[in-house]
């Protein structure tokens, strides 16, 4: 699986809602209907990717596509 897929897979499950409803353009808010949603979002992503995701890039990320960008980043930081 992407980094991608797996990002959708771990948002939908986090919010409770199907994979197909996540869309790279989404954002949080849209996913999300409150600030618990949004923990448990970033509890899965650190689940999934096996990272902790700092919290000054949770709280500025916004939209699906900046999780998946800021995992990839993340992600090979850690490999260097």
């Amino acid at each position: 699986m992407t980094i991608q897929e797996r990002a959708f897979a771990a948002i939908a499950k986090g919010c409770y809602h199907d994979v197909d409803k996540i869309q790279l353009d989404s954002t949080l808010d849209d996913i999300a209907d409150d600030s618990l949603i949004r923990l448990q979002i970033l509890f899965e992503l650190e689940e999934e990717f096996k990272t902790q995701i700092p919290d000054s890039v949770a709280r500025e990320t916004k939209s699906v596509r900046e999780v998946i960008e800021n995992l990839t980043t993340l992600l090979t930081a850690a490999k260097a």
